[in-house]
């Protein structure tokens, strides 16, 4: 039982480097569907 904290800490460091990326990736995408309208003469 002395490696179930250890165990749960990894977990919620992964889950929170996943849902990270997740936001990054979503922000990225958001800049370039916004930087394509705005060459595309919307602005």
């Amino acid at each position: 039982m002395a490696g179930l904290p250890v165990d749960a800490a990894a977990a919620r460091d992964i889950t929170r480097a996943h849902a990270l990326r997740r936001l990054v990736w979503s922000i990225a995408r958001l800049a370039v569907w916004c930087a394509s309208n705005t060459s595309a003469g919307h602005l």
